[in-house]
Formats: structure tokens, C-alpha cells, sequence
């Protein structure tokens, strides 16, 4: 399966809320700080990373963005 492509064909945006402790997303060379309080969203058909420095806790939600890669 190429790169970037899910088995059902979809692409997902993740949404992360920083509740406690920080946590820093890179992605395209940008980096944004997520520290409590924060809510960030990204696509995740481009690759990232989320680098977590210390003990923190965020709810992990996705859902699917509801544009399809590939020939479906």
C-alpha cells in the first residue's frame, strides 16, 4: 500500500488537547508547542512527530476527514 494511504481509503485529522505537562508537534519543519490548554489539528495523510518531553496526558481522538486517497 503506498505511503500515506489508509486500508479504508480515507485520510484523518487528529485534534489534540494538551491537559497537562507539554508536548511539541513538528510537521513540514514547523514545530508548535503544546503546553495545557492548548488544542491542535493536524492532517495526518503528511507525515509528523509528537515528541512527548515529560509525564502529560491528552485525549488521543480522530476522525476521518472524509476525503478519500487513491482510486476508490
Amino acid at each position: 500500500m503506498p505511503e500515506g494511504v489508509t486500508a479504508d481509503g480515507r485520510t484523518y485529522v487528529f485534534a489534540r488537547t494538551q491537559l497537562e505537562g507539554s508536548a511539541l508537534l513538528v510537521r513540514d519543519g514547523r514545530a508548535a508547542p503544546l503546553t495545557p490548554g492548548t488544542l491542535a489539528f493536524h492532517d495526518a495523510s503528511r507525515p509528523f512527530a509528537l515528541t512527548l518531553p515529560e509525564a502529560q496526558r491528552a485525549p488521543p481522538p480522530a476522525k476521518p476527514s472524509g476525503r478519500r486517497t487513491g482510486s476508490h
